[in-house]
């Protein structure tokens, strides 16, 4: 239903569209998804909250959708390093059926998410790289959303190898509407938005186990 609604508003304010978020017939290629990463040099974030998921505190911030998820990726070195490599190559979404992320590189870098909408509508997101911070016991990868996306957002990804041998991966995100389209459609996307977060757990167990 969602995803009816989004697409008869973007038809009726294309300028909603042609601003970032884009509908595509069909699930992109990785050519499409490199054109539509190199528009997006430059453009701005459309929140000043981008690195709010730099520190826990940042997740106190004011009238923000809160998304955490969490699980248990296996035990020891070898699982550490595996799945640190996934996360630095932003493989999170690896052997998704619906969706993804695509990514010119680190921090800066322009990046998009693409997933699957009604019959056969795929949408591209546009978000730049925050940071990417690699480390022997914990590493993470944040991104955030640009000018023209629906969703004004920032999320957090982390592998962290624990002392008791144990080696976890979190997710969190911190979002809003943004516009006064974004604001209308923003509460009926809060499933889809959980289903995305899942969608990384699912694909990272499956790819480190």
């Amino acid at each position: 239903m969602v995803a009816k609604v989004l697409l008869h508003l973007l038809l009726v304010f294309p300028s909603a569209a042609a601003a970032g978020t884009r509908l595509l017939l069909g699930k992109p290629s990785v050519s499409q998804m490199e054109r539509y990463l190199a528009t997006l040099d430059g453009a701005p974030y459309n929140h000043d909250f981008a690195e709010a998921t730099l520190s826990d505190a940042g997740r106190q911030h004011a009238r923000l959708r809160t998304i955490e998820y969490r699980c248990t990726l296996g035990s020891g070195a070898v699982c550490y390093r595996s799945a640190r490599a996934a996360l630095l190559g932003w493989r999170m979404h690896i052997g998704s059926s619906w969706c993804g992320v695509q990514t010119r590189g680190d921090a800066g870098a322009a990046l998009c998410t693409f997933a699957a909408m009604a019959g056969p509508l795929w949408v591209l997101n546009p978000c730049r790289v925050v940071y990417a911070q690699s480390g022997p016991r914990r590493s993470a990868v944040a991104y955030a959303t640009l000018q023209g996306h629906l969703i004004a957002g920032t999320e957090r990804m982390a592998v962290e190898w624990h002392a008791d041998g144990s080696v976890e991966f979190a997710v969190v995100s911190l979002s809003r509407g943004a516009g006064p389209l974004g604001r209308l459609l923003f509460v009926g996307l809060a499933r889809t938005q959980q289903r995305f977060f899942r969608d990384q757990l699912v694909c990272m167990k499956r790819a480190i186990g």
